[in-house]
């Protein structure tokens, strides 16, 4: 008889052994398919600042880039549109989402802050870019300094785009990239800092070449950080403008990876 409540206590000690094990592997194959659905990481993204209006660290806009490649953008009509409908969706926060969702309004509305400022003001975006990136190689120029030395030998109406990769490897070293190749290559954990040149457009007509910093890119829609917008806010916190902004690869004139600075 003891034989027998031993065998049976251990067949009954098998069992949930083996019930244990199956719930388990039940439990991560589930934790894979919310994985795979969610996003690409599954990891929650989230920024405790505004990005409209507070400076970002390297680490941060590394969160930046990854979310915006968990976003999908449609052309609706000729608007771009955010497929999702809430953060929650790709595993960012609400404000993270809220973020990309104002950005990608304001570019189908063609806020332009530049019809506010003077001819003179608005043609300092290669200074202002060029400064941005010195900035983070800790350059010990002075925006102005760059900003004058582009004027005395171009004038205060802006670089020519001829012109563009001479006056920024007066400052920066550099190479010009093909950004339709080089792009698309690299991931959202890429810490590449990039260049860009792009054509800005409004009411479907070319008006001018702006000088503007990549920041990260998903199908054919790249998210930019223009210096010269983020200063302006900087002087006129109430206008309706982003320092943010979405283009294309059409869009892009010239691309420059950006290593350095010139000491």
């Amino acid at each position: 008889m003891k034989v027998k409540i031993s065998q049976i206590s251990n067949l009954l000690l098998f069992g949930l052994i083996f019930i244990l094990m199956s719930s388990c592997h039940q439990s991560e194959s589930f934790d894979d398919v919310i994985k795979s659905s969610t996003s690409n990481e599954c990891s929650y993204l989230s920024i405790d600042k505004d990005p409209m209006n507070e400076p970002l660290t390297p680490e941060e806009e590394l969160i930046l880039k990854e979310a915006f490649t968990r976003i999908t953008i449609i052309n609706d009509n000729g608007f771009r549109r955010i497929k999702q409908t809430c953060g929650a969706e790709i595993n960012i926060s609400e404000p993270l989402f809220e973020f990309f969702f104002t950005i990608v309004e304001k570019s189908n509305h063609n806020t332009n802050y530049q019809t506010t400022r003077t001819e003179t003001e608005f043609n300092d975006c290669v200074a202002r870019t060029i400064y941005y990136f010195a900035t983070l190689f800790g350059t010990l120029e002075s925006f102005n300094s760059i900003n004058n030395w582009i004027t005395q030998r171009y004038g205060a109406f802006g670089v020519q785009l001829s012109e563009i990769y001479r006056v920024i490897t007066q400052f920066l070293v550099t190479e010009q990239i093909d950004a339709n190749y080089y792009i698309p290559s690299m991931t959202a954990n890429s810490n590449n800092k990039l260049f860009l040149v792009i054509r800005i457009y409004e009411n479907g007509v070319l008006t001018k070449y702006h000088a503007v910093a990549y920041m990260s890119h998903g199908g054919n829609d790249i998210v930019y950080y223009d210096p010269q917008a983020a200063e302006y806010l900087r002087e006129h916190p109430n206008a309706n403008i982003s320092p943010y902004n979405i283009c294309t690869f059409d869009d892009i004139v010239q691309a420059y990876k950006i290593t350095g600075v010139i000491r």
